[in-house]
């Protein structure tokens, strides 16, 4: 996985696992979700929704980054 960062270098994560299919608790929300490893060495998941209000999010341990069609 090839992302961009804002100073214009490239990153590289290595995806560790292959891409989990699943629903929310309530079961009314179906997402995908894969683990990657960054730079740093950290493991960080991104888990993708079809439903764009809630669109993809980026978590860290205790630490997520959402990107919604608000």
């Amino acid at each position: 996985m090839l992302t961009l960062k804002a100073n214009g270098e490239t990153v590289i994560y290595k995806k560790l696992s292959g891409v989990e299919q699943g629903y929310t608790d309530k079961g009314n929300h179906h997402y995908q979700i894969i683990k990657a490893l960054d730079e740093d060495g950290d493991v960080f998941r991104f888990q993708f929704f079809d439903d764009r209000s809630i669109g993809l999010k980026m978590m860290w341990g205790n630490f997520m980054i959402q990107f919604a069609d608000l």
